[in-house]
């Protein structure tokens, strides 16, 4: 049973975790030339594009109310 425990213990400890983290933290790094790498950045861009487009489109050719100012009854 303690045996068990302790490869459990091992396992979820989160001090032995962080530390293993810090010392290989520094030699992990992704390859950004992937071609899946490229296409998620390709889909985000035009999703953005989609996104910020999508209001323009929506609000187009609709009149946008004025807030009612003493320079715009001047104007009337």
């Amino acid at each position: 049973n303690f045996v068990t425990a302790r490869k459990a213990h091992k396992i979820i400890n989160d001090r032995l975790y962080r530390e293993t983290y810090q010392k290989q933290k520094d030699k992990i790094h992704t390859t950004y030339d992937t071609p899946d790498i490229k296409q998620v950045k390709s889909n985000q861009r035009n999703l953005s594009d989609l996104c910020y487009k999508e209001k323009y489109y929506n609000s187009r050719g609709q009149l946008i109310s004025l807030p009612i100012t003493p320079e715009l009854m001047h104007c009337h």
